[in-house]
């Protein structure tokens, strides 16, 4: 079988005569002598990948620790027939021999996703789509590593140069690491003219305790400054009070749940948002502290004993920031689906795309949830999320959104 490099060649209006920096390919009697010696491994091909769709980025690279599953199995079956040793040698020589067709394949895909002048052909988006919209964050590190590694140059910057618009900010938060995708959309909510403090509340509360971790680490590393300094250095008032601690926890995940707690609580925060005390410490401490599953049955408990939502009560039609954000803080942890529905839905039917909404969305939850907010989207609106999306965008800045969404058939 073709490395995916060759087959993505095919795709580009012009061949090159270079060299090609990938390994040369077995025979087909080397092919099949290594069949008949080693366990069978496949892969599926990038055509099928287009296919499939989003699915496959969780599963069409075959992993080294399957072959070694399977050749386990070979030797435990045949120990009765004493031909088992030798075989953590085999073992040893199988999983470099996977890890090193791995970087194969990823040299080849890095190879053809920016362009090269000398010999004729420029940036081929449809190709970048192909590639790069169906791998996950494992595979696209490799990508970027096997990039840098082969041409000394960074990934990243060479699609910076090549691409523009809409469709170079996706690519460009698509492909870089979840942890260095938060750090940066962080940063720049905190650097914009006017500060974007609701990606710092989505950020914080959307993300696991572990993910929200390393985007921390993250922006150390990139930044040199934490992350909870630079949101209270460009905060105040309220917002900060609720918006530090927001950031600064590592919550518990646990599904364990205290009800006599829940049942407590949901009183305090009722009597406090009662005397409109929407910035009382015992308020902001339950929000930014306790787990989901404490925070979900507290308000649950505080909707069947008060007849209210607490978001009701909290009056989000007010145009008081704080009282936004609070509101956002509690949907964004209790029930982020909904949440993303309300950016969606506000960034779609705006008069004019918000396409850095749209595409913050998109890119961040395409590997967590995306699919269930698509089906809130639908189950609000009416419309499916794709059609939603393709109505309101184009050329490739509308396929690699759909892409995205496994819609790119």
């Amino acid at each position: 079988m073709p490395l995916d490099g060759e087959l993505l060649l095919g795709k580009l209006k012009k061949k090159s005569t270079r060299k090609s920096h990938l390994p040369a390919t077995k025979t087909e009697s080397t092919r099949r002598s290594t069949r008949d010696t080693a366990p069978s491994r496949s892969r599926t091909s990038v055509t099928q990948l287009t296919r499939t769709g989003r699915q496959v980025s969780h599963a069409h690279v075959a992993q080294p620790e399957s072959i070694i599953a399977r050749g386990a199995k070979v030797a435990d079956s045949g120990a009765a027939y004493g031909w088992t040793e030798g075989f953590e040698e085999w073992r040893v020589l199988q999983w470099r021999k996977v890890t090193q067709r791995e970087k194969s394949i990823e040299a080849g895909e890095a190879r053809f996703l920016v362009g090269d002048e000398e010999f004729g052909w420029g940036t081929n988006e449809g190709l970048i789509i192909s590639i790069l919209a169906h791998r996950n964050a494992a595979q696209r590190k490799l990508i970027r590593e096997t990039y840098a590694g082969t041409y000394g140059e960074d990934l990243l910057k060479d699609l910076d140069k090549e691409l523009s618009s809409d469709f170079e900010r996706v690519v460009l938060l698509w492909t870089l690491d979840p942890a260095e995708r938060d750090a940066f959309l962080a940063n720049e909510a905190t650097k914009r003219l006017t500060s974007n403090n609701w990606i710092i509340v989505e950020i914080a509360s959307t993300r696991s305790s572990l993910d929200l971790l390393k985007a921390k680490q993250a922006y150390q590393a990139r930044f040199k400054r934490s992350l909870e300094e630079d949101v209270a250095y460009h905060t105040s008032g309220d917002i900060r009070k609720l918006l530090v601690p927001l950031v600064g926890i590592f919550r518990y995940e646990g599904d364990e749940v205290n009800m006599t707690l829940a049942k407590s609580e949901a009183k305090l925060l009722h009597e406090k948002i009662a005397e409109k005390a929407y910035n009382h410490e015992d308020l902001i401490r339950i929000v930014t502290t306790r787990s989901k599953a404490q925070l979900n049955a507290t308000l649950n408990h505080y909707n069947n004993e008060f007849g209210n939502d607490i978001y009701k009560d909290l009056g989000t039609d007010s145009e008081d920031e704080y009282l936004k954000l609070l509101s956002a803080a509690i949907k964004c942890l209790t029930y982020p689906e909904k949440y993303f529905e309300e950016v969606l839905r506000l960034a779609i039917n705006k008069m004019g795309t918000d396409e850095w909404g749209l595409t913050r969305v998109v890119t961040t939850r395409a590997e967590v949830d995306l699919q269930r907010i698509a089906e809130e989207y639908q189950r609000r609106n009416s419309v499916p999320l794709d059609r939603a999306i393709a109505n309101d965008t184009s050329g490739d800045y509308q396929n690699i959104l759909l892409a995205l969404m496994g819609h790119d058939d």
